[in-house]
């Protein structure tokens, strides 16, 4: 996916320009399909919670990177 203007990461704010790395995120929840972008760095912190190898919450920049409880 390329994009052809700027966008802002839905979860920090963080501008997204054309020709930048960045996550896209497409789920089907219980209220309907959510299809948003992340920069690189949410990105990484929202497969790492996935992967559960993380117990960093939103915004939180201080993990230590094991996993949660």
């Amino acid at each position: 996916m390329t994009l052809r203007r700027s966008h802002d990461c839905v979860r920090c704010g963080t501008s997204i320009d054309p020709g930048e790395e960045f996550g896209a995120v497409d789920v089907l929840d219980p209220v309907g399909e959510l299809q948003v972008l992340v920069c690189v760095d949410c990105a990484a912190d929202l497969r790492a919670f996935l992967d559960g190898t993380t117990n960093r919450k939103p915004g939180d920049s201080s993990g230590s990177g094991d996993p949660a409880d």
